[in-house]
């Protein structure tokens, strides 16, 4: 018996150790298949951006309290299983063979299925992919192939999640929440779109002499139908609430007595959170501006089909939507402390422009019968709804700043590579401007990298867990002693778990926290 009490208790210290190797490696092929084509050239490039941001990705001081040994943190798996999901899923999207697309979804599903099983943050994956999913559907990139893939990551992970998970996810909580409903809600669209289109509907007056664009009519078509149901079925004070939760989850996303109390829970501004980047020369966080200019390059390439004009004005617009995300919560004592009706104002007329700029050119294509816009990568329209989507977590609790720290240093390594590339291509006078904005990027790198190695390398050995001291020692060692071995806790968070394994009695609440209201 004690041989396996060390056996269990030695696979809890080893255990994030091994899963950010695998992390290490999930994120590797999820990047390299963002940037990947057929060409050598390409493959190469691909490969130098995903090396970069996997050492990036290692070293990077905010993923160290979840990958280090001795605590047998959760996110360590759920990581492995999320960048597994959305590698899974770009390979089946990617896929010229129905055979493997089907079986490629399949994994997609499956692993985000086990994510949410680990952990909540599983809203990561349906919120990236279902919002990808949408806009590729809008920009008509939804073939059948593409679908039967979607459809087959939504029943999969679906499935997994309200089959092994007891009540926690049930029908309700699935198909209507902010998360997964968005992207059951892509899936309604497409379905919508394929029953009206493809059918005799589509020659209802209405329909056949509307001008919108066929995708974004069926978008309406959809909401309008959706909203009725939930009215039908859950009363007005349920679309009501959701209008409310939307509000909630953008200014405030954790509240309530039992969520605020958690450290980790606190909301940060980006004073707060561009601490956990870094390193600062002269108060200037120089990995934060390598990854916001990378992201803004990239966006650029993104649109290399449309017109030079129009692209440009769709970047600037991105930059602007950026800058809301991140500086309308710059700091409690500042202008923009993320409370206030300035704040909130440059939050919503960021994001306001942003789409409107899009659904504006994407109308004037589409009326020109230019299909420009059909030509946008799907892979980086899921890269950049998962960075947009990081950045808006960053803002609602600390603890989501680790989901940022690997997303990040992609655009800090397409930087690099990008300018590289760009330094051996331009001539003369472009040539040594990129030339010094490459030695600068690289030294910005390179002193990053070697700052962020020396701070986890002296942040390690803090993080041994060490809290369990002489008081905690004795209370568990009076529990033993002096309560019935049927006795059950009722235990705040995560300490329940001492409760249980040192002091050998039940609880009812531990870190798990898989019934929130017993909290």
């Amino acid at each position: 018996i004690i041989g396996i009490d060390k056996g269990i208790e030695f696979a809890g210290v080893i255990f994030p150790v091994i899963m950010f190797g695998l992390i290490i490696i999930s994120f590797f092929l999820f990047v390299r298949e963002i940037f990947v084509r057929k060409s050598e050239k390409s493959i190469l490039k691909a490969n130098l951006i995903a090396l970069i941001a996997s050492f990036f990705m290692i070293v990077i001081p905010i993923f160290l309290s979840r990958t280090v040994a001795g605590i047998p943190e959760k996110e360590s798996a759920a990581f492995f299983f999320m960048f597994l999901s959305f590698y899974f899923f770009l390979k089946a999207w990617k896929s010229k063979k129905i055979k493997n697309a089907v079986i490629l979804g399949i994994l997609a599903g499956i692993s985000t299925g086990v994510m949410g099983l680990v952990w909540g943050g599983v809203i990561y994956a349906f919120i990236s992919i279902g919002l990808a999913g949408l806009i590729a559907f809008v920009l008509n990139k939804v073939s059948k192939k593409e679908f039967l893939v979607y459809s087959l990551w939504i029943i999969g992970s679906f499935f997994i999640l309200m089959y092994f998970s007891g009540k926690r996810y049930n029908f309700n909580e699935m198909f209507t929440s902010l998360s997964s409903g968005l992207a059951f809600l892509s899936l309604m669209v497409m379905v919508v779109h394929y029953l009206i289109f493809s059918t005799k509907i589509s020659n209802i007056k209405l329909i056949k002499s509307s001008k919108i664009p066929k995708t974004i009519l069926s978008i309406i078509i959809t909401f309008v139908i959706l909203i009725i149901l939930s009215l039908l079925v859950f009363g007005p004070q349920f679309v009501i609430d959701k209008a409310k939760a939307i509000h909630q989850t953008i200014f405030k996303p954790i509240s309530g007595r039992w969520n605020i109390t958690v450290a980790e829970n606190k909301q940060p501004d980006f004073r707060e959170w561009s601490q956990s980047f870094g390193p600062f020369v002269k108060n200037i966080p120089i990995m934060v501006w390598m990854f916001f200019i990378g992201s803004v390059i990239l966006f650029r390439k993104m649109l290399l089909k449309l017109k030079n004009k129009d692209a440009w004005i769709l970047t600037f617009f991105y930059i602007f939507f950026l800058l809301g995300i991140i500086f309308s919560r710059y700091s409690t004592g500042s202008l923009f402390n993320g409370e206030n009706f300035i704040s909130k104002l440059f939050y919503y007329i960021s994001i306001i422009l942003f789409i409107g700029a899009f659904v504006y050119y994407y109308n004037k294509y589409y009326k020109l019968g230019d299909k420009s816009f059909e030509k946008i990568r799907f892979e980086y329209l899921l890269l950049f709804s998962l960075f947009i989507l990081t950045l808006f977590t960053v803002r609602g609790a600390v603890r989501l700043i680790m989901v940022l720290g690997p997303i990040a240093p992609i655009f800090v390594g397409f930087l690099i590579v990008e300018l590289g590339n760009k330094f051996f291509k331009y001539k003369e006078l472009s040539k040594i401007l990129i030339g010094i904005l490459l030695i600068i990027i690289l030294i910005s790198s390179l002193y990053s990298f070697n700052v962020f190695y020396k701070s986890v390398s002296a942040q390690a050995y803090s993080f041994v867990p060490n809290a369990y001291n002489i008081q905690w020692q004795k209370a568990m060692d009076w529990v033993r002693t002096n309560t019935p071995e049927n006795a059950v806790f009722s235990h705040w968070w995560d300490y329940g778990y001492w409760v249980q394994s040192i002091g050998n009695r039940a609880t009812s609440v531990d870190g798990g926290d898989a019934i929130t209201y017993w909290n």
